[in-house]
């Protein structure tokens, strides 16, 4: 059995954190280095959400129809308010339990609560989207603009179901 094996496969010990865990000194360089290459996607992904919005905003003020423009302001704010602020901070919470074992060395552990946090990432997912299937009578029913309802019900439509992969982000 190889020492890397070894480290999957039971927790931590003295005589086999060297393995895992390098102790000797790294430089300034070569941690950020390491840290860049482990944040580099997460860090990627999350400047494409204002991008996106600012392009989205450009474009559809461009093409002069304010219901579309306050659409998109309608179904951002509700995205925004029923799934990423809920999903996220669910996310968030599920991960501490991550850092926690990361700290006590038990890698096993790590990758047991990984799993669990994107399995009840997914449930809390489904449970978020269930709502926005009827988000378009919502508003409605709060006597929104037609026109302005109709382009937020499409935004929140079109951007929930793929909402579950920045969940699975957050979990990781």
């Amino acid at each position: 059995m190889t020492d890397s094996e070894k480290g999957a496969e039971q927790p931590l010990t003295e005589e086999n954190a060297t393995v895992v865990f390098k102790t000797d000194n790294i430089s300034f360089g070569q941690a950020l280095k390491n840290s860049s290459r482990i944040a580099g996607f997460a860090v990627l992904g999350t400047m494409f959400h204002p991008f996106y919005s600012i392009v989205n905003n450009i474009v559809l003020g461009h093409r002069g129809d304010v219901n579309a423009l306050a659409g998109l302001g309608l179904g951002a704010l509700t995205i925004g308010i029923t799934a990423l602020s809920i999903g996220i901070c669910f996310a968030f919470g599920a991960a501490t339990f991550m850092t926690q074992e990361f700290g006590r060395g038990d890698l096993r552990a790590i990758h047991v609560y990984m799993n669990r946090s994107l399995f009840l990432n997914t449930i809390m997912f489904v449970i978020l989207f269930i709502p926005s299937l009827f988000v378009g009578h919502i508003f409605a029913a709060l006597e929104l603009e037609e026109g302005m309802a109709a382009y937020g019900a499409q935004y929140v439509h079109t951007v929930m179901p793929f909402l579950i992969l920045e969940l699975w982000n957050w979990s990781l």
